[in-house]
């Protein structure tokens, strides 16, 4: 069964009687090299193509032998010419052509291997990695239509599938979890769903299961699909005791408020056993989408406390993928969260809140305690293990980062502009170096191949260095002569990780937070707010016997909290001004008025992302 991977049978919609239409492929295009950094993290679009034909709607339209000057020098117009799948043969900066259509249709525009498509002006996403989604929902009027594609990663391809105006099933779109064997099905189904029309649905009802070992079960949409948008529906499992060796069909019905179907489609959920790797789902609160996660429970008789492993895959690796790099262990659970996506955002932003949600699915399904918790990973997955320990030091017991990158800055460069340190400043929770007083307090085991051409092995010896300036715990295994992907050397940071715990409520602490909205709190100490935002915030000390008082000195810290599990002492001095703590109660917020501090009358409460 374990040969079963995830099942995903995509039962398509209800077949369509008549064949379906033959796609629209645009043909002769012009194209110019990449003269801008189109690519890079930069908060505001200043290309040229876009300052001259996109942000004037009326702007003329380009001509082959025009001129576009960027950053990198200027670029002309060449004539570029399709295959009849609308696949161009050369990778560009931007492409440009006018497609004529002759009846109006609504269709799929189906962009691969490019971030973003502009129809008449209308910017729209891509299939950027290639992955086989079929499309985004737009309306192609009779006339004549301007399209720009830009961003392309390698020769990219453009193509508009028709579709019956209406609702769509985004078949190569879906979120399915394992059923497990001799346990209620749990988790969430998600399904995407496309409106490919210029009507608002308005409230919708899905109703689905009912059948096997899945129960009935119906989600109200209230909102609706605004027109030529899409839905991620989460659809929660529930039902018997699913039997071994067996499959589900997983029924979905569409209905409008009147009650009229308007949509029906079929999903299959394969089956495991508990003792086996496994998809799970659940619902995030960011978007209210189902997310998978893959699990790799213990197996074998374990003579010590149990752990856990967050697995960080790298990038254009799925979490099953990732959790099948890892043999089946005594005495460690391996859980990978997906990023919510093979790619997603580099385990930061939504990345690093994706981990936190799955860390707290892990935990009720483990029942591990949450002091013996580690952080791993491969590549992407490897920066994601320093991101999260930079970003929370008192997070993890230990962290594994393989073949990693360090930061955006050190891996793929960004551009500057006027706006640069406002730039930087707002990202600084990114920037791994600047954050190394954190990293350094959790134990470390540094795995990279020596001959590694995709991350060279220069981002391990700058961090080995960093490490060993601030006085950091690690080990360091480097593969001689490897590349990018090397071995089972997961096997010695596990031992390295055995034995380990996040220490309970120690007497110093030093805590450094790029952003409070980031991480806030670490141990029994709060960083609420900074002096000046987007720049590190810096809080260090702990008891001091002689007198018995609770010594902090800080750097860019306006408002402070200290927690439960602080010291119980009389006094406290925060950069030398001296307040009597005497009864008051926990937590106990702090403010910076001038160059003194005092007890604040208000108070407020950061640190959502870990929370």
């Amino acid at each position: 069964m374990g040969s079963m991977l995830l099942a995903l049978a995509l039962a398509v919609t209800a077949a369509s009687q008549d064949p379906p239409a033959p796609p629209i492929v645009p043909r002769e295009w012009l194209a110019v090299r990449r003269v801008d950094t189109i690519r890079s993290r930069r908060p505001f679009r200043t290309d040229g193509v876009f300052a001259r034909h996109l942000v004037d709607p009326s702007a003329d339209p380009p001509k082959e032998g025009d001129t576009i000057t960027g950053e990198h020098g200027a670029g002309t117009g060449e004539t570029v010419t399709a295959n009849e799948n609308g696949a161009l043969g050369r990778s560009f900066g931007y492409g440009f052509t006018e497609l004529e259509v002759e009846a109006p249709t609504f269709a799929l525009a189906r962009l691969q291997g490019a971030a973003t498509l502009f129809l008449d002006g209308e910017a729209r996403g891509g299939d950027y990695y290639a992955l086989g989604h079929r499309g985004v929902p737009v309306e192609l009027t009779a006339g004549v239509h301007r399209i720009f594609l830009t961003g392309a990663r390698s020769a990219p391809s453009l193509r508009f599938e028709p579709v019956e105006e209406g609702l769509v099933f985004a078949a190569w779109d879906v979120t399915l979890p394992h059923l497990v064997a001799g346990s209620e099905p749990a988790g969430f189904v998600g399904a995407s769903i496309l409106n490919a029309s210029r009507v608002a649905t308005g409230p919708m009802t899905v109703e689905y299961g009912g059948r096997g070992a899945i129960a009935a079960g119906r989600v109200d949409v209230p909102s609706g699909i605004v027109p030529l948008g899409s839905l991620r529906v989460a659809l929660p499992l529930a039902g018997d005791v699913v039997a071994p060796d067996t499959e589900h069909v997983v029924p979905v019905t569409v209905r409008d408020a009147r009650g009229t179907e308007r949509l029906k489609f079929e999903l299959k959920l394969g089956v495991v056993a508990a003792s086996e790797r496994q998809q799970r789902t659940y619902r995030s609160e960011v978007d209210g989408a189902a997310q998978a996660f893959a699990v790799l429970p213990p197996h074998g008789e374990s003579e010590g406390p149990m752990h856990l492993a967050l697995a960080l895959h790298g990038a254009a690796v799925h979490c099953w993928g990732q959790a099948g790099c890892y043999r089946q262990s005594p005495d460690f659970w391996v859980v990978a969260p997906n990023n919510r996506r093979k790619f997603g955002f580099d385990f930061q932003d939504w990345g690093r809140r994706d981990v936190y949600d799955v860390l707290g699915e892990a935990l009720a399904l483990s029942g591990v305690e949450r002091s013996r918790v580690f952080v791993t990973g491969h590549s992407m997955g490897g920066h994601g293990s320093w991101h999260m320990v930079a970003n929370d030091a008192d997070g993890f017991a230990g962290c594994g980062p393989s073949a990693a990158w360090e930061s955006f800055d050190t891996y793929s460069g960004r551009p500057t502009s006027a706006l640069s340190d406002v730039w930087f400043g707002a990202d600084n929770s990114s920037r791994t170096l600047a954050l190394i007083d954190n990293v350094r307090q959790t134990p470390a085991f540094i795995q990279h191949g020596t001959a590694d051409t995709n991350v060279p092995v220069e981002h391990a010896l700058m961090m080995i260095d960093a490490l060993t300036k601030a006085h950091g715990t690690f080990e360091v295994r480097m593969q001689g002569g490897a590349g990018h992907g090397f071995g089972n050397g997961w096997l010695e940071a596990f031992d390295f990780f055995r034995g380990k715990s996040i220490p309970e409520s120690p007497a110093t602490l030093d805590f450094t937070t790029a952003d409070p909205s980031v991480d806030a709190r670490h141990h029994w100490l709060r960083i609420e707010e900074p002096l000046e935002y987007g720049v590190n915030a810096r809080v260090r000390g702990g008891r001091a016997t002689e007198p018995d008082r609770i010594e902090l000195t800080t750097t860019n810290a306006r408002m402070i909290a200290i927690d439960a599990g602080a010291p119980e002492v009389p006094g406290l001095v925060v950069d030398g001004t001296e307040i009597a703590l005497a009864d008051e109660p926990r937590p106990l917020w702090l403010e910076r008025v001038g160059e003194a501090w005092r007890i604040a009358s208000t108070w407020l409460y950061s640190g959502m992302s870990k929370d």
